[in-house]
């Protein structure tokens, strides 16, 4: 039989303040590419403006699921360093039905191709000790047919609203904080980035497709 000596702090944790550092030419390098590409459809949407106001957007794909999918949850279940083994899967379980919906959007320009945004909605995740809130990301692209020939450009994910992913720790019988996760002292678990992090990541998509 499991044992289970952990209870869920219910006292709110004190926020703590994370410096991240990151090359500067790393993050000058990602948000050139995402203004030039903002950028060109932009230019291409103004070119456009008597066509586009003579179309309509049009749902082109819709999926979904009851499930969360901005990132994993743990299962809360794992072994003590004394080998005595633990089942906190309560404290993960969600309090109201997961669900999720991606898709995309088309918005034809007339003679010159489709504005594509592919989108995705995820209703977030809550439980004692692991909570993710709402997230809706959107991205643009553009595709175009020359006759049998066809290509498409765009990014996914481009602009992320919501979907800020919290954990919290549970306490032993001798006011111990723990990562119930993992079984981790709660330092080591938040000094180890093991912390769950959205998987949801923008990247930039290029397709190149010919009818025979």
């Amino acid at each position: 039989m499991l044992r289970n000596d952990f209870k869920c702090k219910s006292t709110k944790l004190r926020r703590q303040r994370i410096e991240l550092k990151c090359a500067s030419t790393e993050i000058s390098g990602m948000l050139k590419w995402k203004i030039c590409l903002l950028r060109s459809f932009a230019i291409l949407i103004a070119s456009s403006t008597a066509a586009i106001s003579e179309s309509s957007l049009v749902l082109e794909k819709l999926d979904g699921s009851a499930n969360y999918v901005q990132s994993e949850v743990w299962h809360g279940r794992f072994t003590a360093l004394n080998g005595q083994a633990f089942d906190v899967s309560e404290f993960y379980k969600p309090e109201y039905p997961n669900f999720h919906l991606e898709g995309i959007l088309s918005y034809p320009i007339a003679n010159r191709g489709d504005v594509i945004i592919p989108f995705l909605f995820d209703a977030g995740y809550k439980s004692a000790l692991f909570v993710a809130g709402p997230l809706l990301s959107l991205g643009i692209g553009y595709t175009r047919n020359f006759g049998n020939f066809g290509f498409y450009f765009g990014s996914h994910h481009v602009l992320k609203i919501g979907g800020k992913i919290s954990e919290k720790p549970c306490i032993d019988k001798f006011n111990r904080e723990f990562h119930c996760g993992t079984g981790l002292a709660w330092v080591d678990a938040v000094g180890g980035g093991i912390l769950k992090k959205s998987e949801i990541r923008d990247f930039i998509e290029f397709r190149i497709a010919y009818r025979f």
